[in-house]
């Protein structure tokens, strides 16, 4: 599938749960002596109920009011369940879908949008926040790497493969201090140097 593509289909949604106060006496004796939370949805569906209705064998997503996918469960369990009780979505719907894109994940990238999963759109300034998080991991991975050769160098150790890697390391990290995030996500990263 590619990564912008319709579910197949959706079966069971579940929108909006909010923590809710027990509303029968077993309930509120489950509060009690267990401390059990009680979640309920917007059409007043319990969480704790409404698992039974999911399939067994469909893909599980959690999102949050903006249609962020906080959570997903795609992977059979070992009696080939595909769980849904592994969420607990406060402030969270839940929807089973009978496929996703591949690459959907949840680190923030993905949306389920009522209809559909698709990545997200990044506002500029999230662009310019995820390219300067690169940017300081690539020149934190470049001074690792220089620390050993300038230390050889310093002590006069260095062999002339060495030095030259030194020198690439040096015009790599360069390169990287001058990327001005403010063009993201349009960014010509500088090549790593090839280590020997």
């Amino acid at each position: 599938m590619d990564e912008c593509c319709e579910y197949l289909i959706m079966l069971k949604h579940v929108k909006n749960f909010k923590l809710a106060k027990p509303e029968t006496l077993e309930e509120k004796q489950l509060q009690d002596n267990h401390n059990i939370v009680f979640l309920r949805s917007d059409s007043g569906e319990d969480w704790y109920r409404c698992q039974k209705d999911f399939k067994p064998n469909t893909i599980k997503i959690m999102y949050d009011k903006n249609g962020l996918i906080c959570s997903m469960n795609r992977k059979p369990d070992a009696q080939g369940v595909i769980d849904v009780s592994v969420f607990f979505p406060i402030n969270r719907s839940v929807v089973e879908l009978t496929a996703v894109p591949e690459a959907v994940d949840i680190d923030g990238n993905w949306i389920f949008d009522g209809k559909k999963v698709t990545l997200r759109i990044l506002s500029h300034e999230e662009e310019m926040a995820k390219v300067e998080r690169k940017k300081m991991l690539l020149m934190a991975q470049a001074n690792e790497a220089m620390t050993p050769l300038q230390y050889a160098l310093e002590l006069k150790r260095a062999t002339e493969e060495e030095k030259a890697m030194l020198t690439a390391w040096k015009h790599y990290l360069v390169d990287l201090m001058r990327i001005d995030i403010r063009t993201a996500p349009c960014i010509n990263w500088p090549a790593t140097p090839v280590v020997c």
